[in-house]
């Protein structure tokens, strides 16, 4: 599968780094999470957070509503919709300030998606709470649950 879309990919690469914030050290690839096919994109989130005011959750929180959810529909048009990929797999680096002047540092937030609920997200179909509650929210590779209304 990866090199039949590797064009696209390619494409989706150049492209994503300037519309989407995708990093530059890890281009769109296909990896199998739990005997699945998923399609996974690393990006890099433009919001900063201060580490000392704001929990684990709220940032994961924050991470999905203001960066990744509004640039889910446009990603979406750019990649594949084939049925062999089960799932998206979008990692997120947090940059974490200190306003106690420590060095600054940072956090990934994978939201791994099934594809189907991820689309009808995407079209407005279900809501960011439904499409969470299906998915896998891991922040630095520890699974969490993430109720978005709770932790704001």
């Amino acid at each position: 599968m990866q090199s039949q879309y590797q064009a696209q990919f390619d494409t989706l690469y150049k492209e994503g780094q300037a519309e989407f914030q995708f990093v530059d050290y890890d281009p769109p690839a296909f990896v199998i999470i739990g005997k699945q096919v998923a399609l996974q994109m690393t990006l890099r989130n433009t919001l900063r957070f201060d580490i000392e005011k704001s929990s684990i959750y709220k940032r994961a929180a924050q991470t999905f509503d203001l960066f990744l959810a509004p640039k889910l529909k446009d990603v979406l048009e750019k990649i594949p919709n084939d049925n062999a990929i089960a799932l998206y797999d979008f990692s997120v680096v947090n940059l974490l300030t200190s306003s106690m002047g420590a060095k600054e540092r940072s956090e990934a937030v994978e939201f791994i998606l099934p594809a189907a609920l991820a689309r009808q997200f995407a079209d407005n179909e279900i809501t960011n709470q439904a499409l969470i509650d299906k998915s896998q929210v891991l922040l630095n590779g520890v699974c969490i649950a993430l109720n978005l209304q709770l932790v704001e």
